[in-house]
C-alpha cells in the first residue's frame, strides 16, 4: 500500500465532527508540458506591440505555471489573460521562459489566454500565418485558438509550450470526535 505525505492545514469541529484541511506537497505533483506542435520556424517573423499567444481551456486546477517561447521571438513580458482578456497575471521571460508564481493558478474548465509582447513597445514575433486546426487537446490544457492583439484568430503566435501542474488539495475530510 502506497503511503502518501498530506500537509494539516487546519481543522475545525462542526457537529461534532472534527474536519481536517489536508494538502499534498507540490513536489508529490506531476509537471506536465503542453507543446501545440505547430511549425512556428517556416514564416519569416513580423514586429508588433500586439500581444500573441494562444487561447486554452485548462483540464484541471494548475498551478507553477511556465511560458515557453521560440528563441527568434523578441517578447520580454508573459501574461495569463481571461476570456475577456484582461490580464491576470504578468511576469518577465528570463531566457526562453516566463515562471510564474505558484499563487497564480488556474481554475478547471476556464477559458485563458496565454499571451507575449515587450512591454507594449514593437518586438520581433515569430507566427505561422496559415490557419491552425483547433482545438488541440493535451493533457493539462485545450489549445481553442490564437490571440493577435484583441483578436481572436487560427494562427499561431509565439509561444511553443507551457508547463504546469495540477493542484490536487487542499482535500477536506472528516473525521467524528
Amino acid at each position: 500500500m502506497k503511503k502518501e505525505t498530506m500537509w494539516i492545514l487546519g481543522a475545525v469541529v462542526v457537529g461534532g465532527v472534527l474536519y481536517f484541511l489536508l494538502k499534498k506537497p507540490k513536489e508529490e505533483m506531476v509537471e506536465v508540458t503542453d507543446a501545440h506542435g505547430f511549425n512556428l520556424a517556416a514564416f519569416a517573423g513580423d514586429t508588433s506591440s500586439l500581444k500573441s499567444g494562444f487561447k486554452f481551456t485548462t483540464n484541471f486546477r494548475l498551478d507553477n505555471i511556465i511560458i515557453t517561447k521560440i528563441s527568434s521571438c523578441t517578447a520580454t513580458k508573459a501574461y495569463i489573460l481571461d476570456s475577456d482578456k484582461n490580464v491576470l497575471y504578468t511576469t518577465d521571460f528570463i531566457g526562453d521562459d516566463a515562471t510564474f508564481t505558484a499563487e497564480q493558478a488556474l481554475s478547471k474548465s476556464t477559458t485563458y489566454y496565454m499571451a507575449t509582447d515587450n512591454d507594449g513597445s514593437d518586438y520581433t514575433r515569430r507566427l505561422n500565418y496559415n490557419d491552425q486546426s483547433y482545438p488541440q487537446n493535451r493533457i493539462n490544457i485545450n489549445y481553442n485558438g490564437a490571440l493577435d492583439g484583441a483578436n481572436d484568430t487560427l494562427k499561431a503566435f509565439n509561444i511553443i509550450s507551457i508547463t504546469t501542474k495540477e493542484i490536487t488539495g487542499p482535500f477536506p475530510t472528516h473525521f467524528r470526535v
